[in-house]
């Protein structure tokens, strides 16, 4: 939730408790909007990950919010990981995906790991 308030503004609220969607009650705010319109549109989206490190890449929980009034649109290609966008006055997330099922993880070299 605290990611949606920051991109989109205090006004969002989830559908219910661990929901996969939310509801704007008010005039977007954060990140990409301010006063209800829209800013920052040089930037397609925002990439968020969560407890992402070097050794669990592959299965760290990530999330693309997809910026709705972009100038250039999301590749179709990173659409297939788990996104949230806005629709009206509700962001909507898909299905949770891992990055292992979209990305094939590299093998980790035992010589990279004393560089970390």
């Amino acid at each position: 939730m605290d990611e949606a308030q920051a991109l989109y503004g205090d006004h969002v609220r989830l559908a219910g408790h661990a929901a996969a969607s939310a509801t704007v009650l008010g005039p977007l705010g954060g990140f990409w909007y301010e006063g209800g319109r829209p800013r920052r549109e040089q930037v397609s989206g925002a990439w968020i990950f969560r407890g992402l490190h070097v050794y669990n890449r592959h299965v760290a929980q990530d999330t693309l919010y997809v910026h709705p009034r972009a100038e250039r649109p999301m590749p179709e290609s990173l659409m297939e990981l788990t996104t949230a966008s806005l629709a009206g006055d509700t962001i909507q997330w898909t299905e949770p995906r891992w990055l292992s099922s979209v990305f094939e993880p590299d093998p980790i070299d035992p010589k990279d790991r004393d560089r970390d």
